[in-house]
Parts: structure tokens; C-alpha cells; sequence
């Protein structure tokens, strides 16, 4: 569910292609995810919104700036609170690393 959708100044968004697409707002949505035997229920903010994007990206970077750790292995990366508490994991397929997430999104 989105809480919040704000128009913005078109801003491109690089991907690691070589494409650049064009975001057109930013919106905080609301998401459910397993990490083993637990359904966790979040809140990403600042999301851009990209209409021609096919798949959802999320930015490293966006978690580290947000006051998160992030631990890479070989199998993906876990996301951790400040309390050291799992929030977020990942699996690694070739070489992008994926989360299994549903987003619920309202406009």
C-alpha cells in the first residue's frame, strides 16, 4: 500500500546496462517478506517510481544510508538492524541478488 506519492522534477535512473530510464515520483510502500520461518512486515520509503522499469530495484546504498548493515556471502546478503536483528535477506542467482518480497501498492 502506498502511503505517500510525491511528484518530482524527472530524474534518470542509470541502469547497470547502460539504459537510463526516467523516474517521475517517489512513493513509500508498504512490503511482507520471509526471512526463515518469520513473515516481516516493512515499510520502504522514498521509492522511486519508474514507469518503464520492469522488474523493482532497491539500492544498497539505500539501506546503508537508512542506518542498516548489510553482510554479503556467497549465497546473497542479509539486511540488519542497528540491533543486529535480521530485516531483510536475500538469495544470489548468477549475478543478481534477490529478494522475495510482496509489495502492496495503491494509488
Amino acid at each position: 500500500m502506498v502511503h505517500h506519492y510525491e511528484s518530482i522534477v524527472p530524474q534518470r535512473v542509470y541502469m547497470g546496462n547502460g539504459t537510463i530510464l526516467e523516474a517521475i515520483g517517489k512513493v513509500n510502500i508498504k512490503a511482507t517478506m520471509q526471512v526463515g520461518s518469520k513473515m516481516l512486515f516493512t515499510t520502504i520509503t522514498h521509492v522511486f517510481k519508474v514507469p518503464k522499469m520492469k522488474n523493482s530495484l532497491i539500492s544498497v546504498n539505500k539501506f546503508i544510508l537508512e542506518g542498516l548493515k548489510v553482510e554479503f556471502d556467497k549465497d546473497g546478503y542479509k539486511v540488519n538492524n542497528v540491533h543486529g536483528i535480521i530485516v531483510a535477506k536475500t538469495r544470489r542467482e548468477k549475478n543478481l541478488y534477490l529478494f522475495d518480497v510482496n509489495v502492496r501498492m495503491e494509488m
